[in-house]
């Protein structure tokens, strides 16, 4: 069911991230889309699956083996410190029984105020838990997927750094620090978009086009034409 992605060749200047076209320090920057309509699906549920299904076989191709895909996300707003809080972190914040819980493999307290405590979590995510992330990206704004760096993995403190970068904003992801972050860390990150009432829902994986491209051309056979 894999389909051919729209190719973005100046993702720079689309939502959520347009507003990086304007920051000289940050790098071209190349995407891939796939949309999905609203039109026909029954539930939010079944379009994530759609959407999921896609798009999964990019996220694994053997070109893109070396970087495995992680969940990002973020608690919506810092709350006040307290022992339980503590013992919880991020995961263990998330009551639904609708919610997955993958292992994460960082929590941190992402908040800038010492009164205050936000969790971020990194979490790496096995293709039998793919159409739950997209499902997860698809209900919370605090969330993307991070196609980690090619045959490396990233050291805790370089997590650190991108939970803090990307969650420096109130309820949502500051998608230019992001963009900052990406070259230095040699990361491609992923997002879902679309409101509960708006005709499509799409999966945007965004890189520095001088990472994302060769692989393109060289590996998926698409190119700027």
């Amino acid at each position: 069911m894999a389909k051919i992605p729209e190719l973005i060749p100046n993702a720079q200047e689309l939502w959520p991230i347009r507003s990086v076209g304007v920051h000289p320090a940050i790098q071209p920057l190349t995407g891939l889309r796939w949309t999905v309509e609203r039109r026909g699906f029954e539930s939010n549920a079944a379009l994530a699956e759609h959407l999921a299904a896609v798009s999964e076989g990019w996220f694994w191709r053997d070109r893109f083996a070396g970087r495995h895909p992680f969940l990002v996300a973020c608690e919506s707003f810092a709350q006040p410190p307290s022992a339980v809080r503590t013992w919880r972190r991020f995961w263990g914040q998330v009551d639904s029984p609708h919610e997955f819980k993958p292992s994460s493999v960082v929590e941190l307290d992402v908040s800038h105020d010492r009164d205050s405590v936000r969790w971020a979590a990194v979490s790496k995510i096995e293709r039998s838990l793919y159409f739950a992330a997209i499902r997860y990206m698809q209900r919370v704004t605090s969330a993307f997927l991070v196609l980690g760096p090619d045959n490396r993995t990233l050291h805790q403190t370089e997590w650190a750094t991108l939970l803090r970068s990307a969650f420096n904003v109130h309820n949502g992801v500051d998608w230019t620090a992001l963009a900052l972050q990406s070259p230095k860390l040699d990361i491609l990150w992923a997002r879902v978009s679309g409101g509960f009432d708006d005709p499509a829902f799409d999966l945007t994986l965004v890189g520095g086009s001088s990472t994302i491209e060769p692989l393109l051309s060289s590996t998926l056979g698409l190119s700027r034409e």
